[in-house]
C-alpha cells in the first residue's frame, strides 16, 4: 500500500511539472509569496528599421553617430562708420597732495589742464593752472573778528601769489559736519564767507 501511495504522488508532482511548463504566460506577475527570490527581467526592443519582424532582438546596436552642424566663422570687425570725438582734459584738473616733479611728469600724459592743491605752491607750476583749495579755518565760527582776520588772510595771498594761484576753492566739501569742526553745516554762513572772499 505505501509503494502505490508514493507512485501516485510522485505521478501528481511530474503531471504539475508538465502542466506548468505548457501553460500559457500570464501577462500578470505572479504575486511575490514570502521566500521569493527577486529576479530583475530587462526587456530588449528590436530596431524600428528591421525588416524582418521575426528576427531575434540584439542586446546592443551601434550607436549612431551625428556630425556637429558647422561654425560660421566669426566676422571681421568693422570700422566705425564715423570719427569717435576727441576728448580733451585740458579745461579738467586733478587733486595733487605732492606736486614736485616726479608726480607732476606722472600726470603728463593724462592731459589734465589743471592741478588742486592743498597748499598754496610759491613758484608756477609749469603746463598747469592751479586751483588753491582754501581752508575756512576759524571762519566757521562767524565771529566777525575770526571771520576779517581770515579774510585779511586770503586777500595777502591772493596779491602775493598772483600769477601763481589760477583760482581758489572757498572751502572743501563744505556739505560735511567735518569741515564744520563737527557741527552741522552752516549755508547762510558759507555764502557769507563767499561773498567776503570774492569782494577781496
Amino acid at each position: 500500500m505505501r509503494k502505490r501511495t508514493r507512485l501516485i504522488c510522485a505521478g501528481w508532482i511530474a503531471g504539475a511539472f508538465i502542466l506548468g511548463a505548457c501553460a500559457q504566460p500570464s501577462s500578470e506577475p505572479p504575486a511575490a509569496t514570502p521566500g521569493d527570490v527577486p529576479v530583475t527581467v530587462y526587456a530588449i526592443s528590436r530596431p524600428a528599421d528591421s525588416a524582418d519582424p521575426t528576427a531575434s532582438p540584439t542586446a546592443s546596436q551601434p550607436a549612431q553617430i551625428t556630425q556637429p552642424p558647422p561654425t560660421m566663422p566669426t566676422p571681421a570687425p568693422t570700422e566705425t562708420p564715423y570719427p569717435l570725438p576727441q576728448i580733451s582734459l585740458s579745461d579738467e584738473g586733478i587733486n595733487v597732495v605732492d606736486y614736485g616733479n616726479g608726480n607732476l611728469k606722472a600726470l603728463e600724459p593724462l592731459g589734465f589742464g589743471w592741478v588742486q592743491v592743498f597748499n598754496p605752491p610759491d613758484h608756477p607750476i609749469r603746463n598747469y593752472k592751479v586751483l588753491y583749495r582754501v581752508s575756512l579755518g576759524e571762519a566757521i565760527s562767524g565771529e566777525p573778528a575770526a571771520v576779517n582776520a581770515w579774510a585779511d588772510q586770503l586777500e595777502s595771498l591772493a596779491r602775493e601769489r598772483r600769477g601763481v594761484i589760477n583760482a581758489y576753492s572757498i572751502g572743501n566739501e563744505v556739505n560735511l559736519s567735518r569741515e564744520w569742526g563737527g557741527r552741522p553745516p552752516d549755508p547762510s554762513l558759507y555764502a557769507r564767507l563767499l561773498a567776503i572772499a570774492y569782494a577781496r
